[in-house]
């Protein structure tokens, strides 16, 4: 059974996605629930987002929009949204 980070009511991420939830929560503070993220920033290898996704609601908690060779939409829903700001404010 692999180890969990409570980051918000009801939403819990494994340990080794938490340099994940990081990076995007601080996109998400800056930008809001909608932003394009730099495929450099992130690292060309979309994995973790895909095995973060996955592990906190699937296919709808994060969103891919838009995509152009150096960057990439990301469509949060809003308590994703809500538990990524919560874990950068606090």
């Amino acid at each position: 059974m692999q180890e969990l980070i409570r980051v918000a009511e009801g939403i819990a991420i494994p340990v080794d996605m938490w340099a994940t939830w990081d990076s995007l929560s601080e996109l998400a503070v800056k930008h809001g629930p909608v932003f394009e993220a730099d495929l450099v920033r992130l690292g060309f290898n979309l994995r973790p987002i895909y095995h973060l996704n996955s592990s906190i609601g699937g296919e709808q908690a994060i969103g891919f929009g838009a995509a152009t060779s150096a960057s990439l939409q990301l469509v949060l829903r809003p308590d994703i949204y809500r538990a990524m700001i919560g874990s950068v404010i606090n």
